[in-house]
């Protein structure tokens, strides 16, 4: 009798240990030897400044992972424990055991980069009376763009209306350098109403474009439909800075090309803001997704916000393999942004050249003096 109330005692014990275990389980996991809370996840969303999610691991590192996120992998040697980030989670603890220390991020595009869509974003305004003309991509290759009237774009416009071209030697020089590296895939940061976007399409190029006019993503989706080359290009209606942050975008009279965005102030009078002049500025990190692991050729004019963009991008140039940038540099001469630039794009092995030469390569002490644009390409030694 003795031992069999022994053992209905031992059994109890172990019910009771079993019990305060599960007990435990269901409790924050910091609990739970040898198990130890590395961090917690917060959502930084500090008005004015870039929204970040901070993983913060006291003995490891501090690691920012930015809105794109989607998951941070807990590697435990043979399984994976997943720490899901969306816009309802605000705060969320990860465990892991201290001798496995990897940790790896996936990424998903953020819903804050806006891929446009023309019927769905019209605001019911249409491009349809607008008119459309070939571009003169090379004397055997051509593709249909839309335009605006010459009074409201005396610039881009007039200059398609009345010779089907623009800039066309950096159209020719965009053309070789495509042609040589059919590898690449495009981002046309500041697309405007097309003319490189179509070009790298019409080469059977994958092209992300990225604009926050909406009236000039609208004549360029009509464009792309008309020349057949829609599938080849993702149009994004956003800006992109430094920052997240609501943008107004501002026109000069005569010439829509050179608009430019401001971050929304307070003073903004609302109803002097229409739809088709707001957007959503975002990162170049935000738009890692859709290059991983690619070789890029990233054409960028942003009315005098490149060093903004690259500022907040590092993390994207490390992502991805970035070969050529080709950038308007007249914004920056004698400015400090030139030198930020300079520094970061060695920093990627990305040399400022006049053009595809590799003979053209601009001494740095003459910044000050170099082309309206110019070509940063990629030199490995």
């Amino acid at each position: 009798m003795s031992a069999y109330l022994l053992k209905r005692k031992g059994l109890s014990l172990i019910v009771a240990f079993a019990l305060i275990a599960v007990a435990l389980v269901l409790m924050r996991p910091q609990y739970l030897l040898p198990w130890k809370t590395l961090g917690t996840l917060v959502e930084d969303i500090t008005p004015n400044r870039k929204p970040i999610y901070e993983l913060n691991i006291s003995d490891i590192s501090k690691i920012q992972t930015e809105l794109l996120i989607a998951s941070v992998h807990i590697d435990k040697g043979y399984s994976k424990e997943t720490a899901i980030i969306n816009g309802d989670i605000k705060k969320t603890y990860v465990t892991h055991m201290p001798e496995f220390a990897s940790i790896t991020i996936s990424s998903k595009l953020s819903s804050l980069v806006r891929i446009f869509d023309s019927k769905k974003m019209s605001l019911h305004i249409s491009v349809a009376e607008n008119k459309c003309v070939n571009l003169r991509i090379r004397s055997d290759l051509q593709s249909p763009i839309c335009v605006y009237d010459k009074e409201s774009d005396n610039y881009i416009s007039g200059s398609l209306l009345s010779s089907g071209t623009w800039e066309g030697s950096q159209m020719a020089m965009v053309v070789r350098l495509l042609q040589a590296h059919s590898e690449v895939d495009v981002l046309d940061l500041g697309c405007n109403i097309g003319v490189y976007t179509i070009l790298a399409a019409k080469m059977n190029h994958r092209v992300v474009s990225v604009d926050p006019s909406r009236m000039n993503l609208m004549l360029l989706s009509r464009s792309l439909k008309l020349g057949e080359i829609d599938s080849k290009v993702t149009l994004l209606w956003n800006a992109v800075g430094d920052r997240v942050q609501n943008v107004t975008l501002h026109e000069y009279k005569g010439n829509i090309g050179g608009t430019f965005v401001k971050a929304k102030s307070d003073k903004d009078d609302e109803n002097q803001i229409d739809e088709l002049h707001r957007a959503v500025a975002v990162t170049l990190d935000h738009l890692i997704p859709l290059f991983a692991n690619k070789p890029i050729f990233i054409k960028m004019d942003i009315e005098t916000y490149e060093w903004n963009a690259l500022k907040e991008g590092e993390r994207f140039f490390k992502s991805t393999n970035v070969r050529f940038v080709f950038m308007e540099w007249v914004a920056h001469r004698n400015k400090q942004s030139a030198n930020d630039i300079i520094n970061f794009m060695y920093k990627f092995h990305l040399v400022p050249h006049q053009n595809d030469n590799v003979g053209s390569r601009l001494q740095l002490k003459s910044n000050a003096t170099w082309p309206g644009e110019i070509l940063w390409m990629k030199i490995v030694k």
